[in-house]
C-alpha cells in the first residue's frame, strides 16, 4: 500500500517553500535575489518529485 500521508506531507511543504519562494522573487527589487529565489524554487520542485517518484516505485 501506498503510503499518502508521507507523500501528502511532502507535496505540501514542498507547495509552501514554493509559495514563499515565488512570493520572495516576486517583490524583491534585487534581481540577484530573485533568481536566487527561483532556482532554489525549481530545486524544491525537482526534490518533491524525485521523493513522490521513489516512494511511488517503491511500493509497485
Amino acid at each position: 500500500m501506498l503510503d499518502f500521508k508521507k507523500i501528502l506531507v511532502v507535496a505540501m511543504t514542498a507547495t509552501i517553500i514554493s509559495g514563499i519562494l515565488a512570493r520572495i522573487s516576486a517583490t524583491s527589487g534585487n534581481n540577484t535575489t530573485k533568481y536566487c529565489c527561483l532556482t532554489l524554487l525549481i530545486l524544491v520542485d525537482l526534490i518533491s518529485l524525485i521523493v513522490i517518484g521513489v516512494s511511488y516505485f517503491k511500493t509497485k
